[in-house]
């Protein structure tokens, strides 16, 4: 099973220990594995492409959605429908640097109102991130969460004011339909596997454009009606993706 070929697509993404072996071991696998599994088209494409694995060989078999149940109480004293929410491990590739700059470039008055909460744990590369965050001056904006249980999660995905997920490269794309089931307005990149996850119900930015991130937040918090349409379609989308059907 594949889930991504990151190693081969952004190496500068990861540290030279996966970077070394990994690479080698995968197209091992792959050249002696009687089928290999793809979690989504876009990878089943690279394999194609980068490791010439057949195409009759590849299987795409999505993965499903794995359901969670809110706790009582949001944390870090955060209020219903007064936050931005992220959600991933804090790296490059989540492309958390273009968010911070698009979160700067809101009004005053929606930053003071919609604080944007980060979830996940530091991975690696992290630094320039924090780095970004208080050259920014967002530290009184912008909370950094850490890893939280999944109650704390399923509570804060439900209550959020929209879901934003601006990642650079991703092999399915989880957070975005865990978002979607909850029926918050998801905005997330137009690359990738992420369209395919996302289907009609999220809304699709240029994840190297700042400026485009700021303008579909600030649509989605100002215009009742944008968001009302995509709160409705995002838990018709992530009905397609089940275990059962996996």
């Amino acid at each position: 099973i594949i889930n991504d070929l990151s190693m081969f697509k952004y190496p500068e993404f990861l540290g030279k220990n996966y970077t070394s072996n990994f690479p080698k071991l995968t197209r091992i696998a792959c050249e002696k594995a009687f089928k290999v599994v793809s979690i989504s088209e876009n990878t089943k494409e690279e394999l194609i492409e980068t490791l010439e694995v057949p195409k009759a060989k590849i299987e795409v078999i999505y993965p499903g959605l794995s359901t969670f149940t809110p706790g009582e109480k949001l944390p870090l004293g955060l209020k219903s429908k007064s936050y931005i929410l992220n959600v991933g491990t804090v790296e490059p590739r989540k492309n958390l640097s273009a968010l911070l700059e698009g979160y700067a470039l809101l009004p005053n008055h929606l930053q003071e109102k919609y604080p944007l909460v980060i979830v996940g744990a530091s991975g690696w590369k992290e630094g320039p991130i924090y780095d970004k965050w208080r050259d920014l001056n967002l530290q009184n904006k912008v909370v950094f969460a850490g890893f939280l249980s999944d109650e704390e999660l399923a509570s804060l995905y439900k209550n959020a004011s929209c879901f934003i997920y601006p990642s650079l490269y991703e092999g399915f794309g989880l957070p975005v339909l865990e978002a979607l089931s909850f029926g918050v307005p998801v905005i997330t990149s137009k690359i990738s596997s992420l369209p395919e996850v996302g289907g009609k119900a999220a809304i699709y930015i240029n994840p190297n454009n700042p400026e485009e991130i700021k303008e579909q937040i600030k649509k989605v918090l100002l215009n009742k009606k944008y968001a009302e349409k995509y709160q409705k379609l995002g838990p018709i989308q992530a009905k397609k993706f089940t275990w059962e059907k996996s």
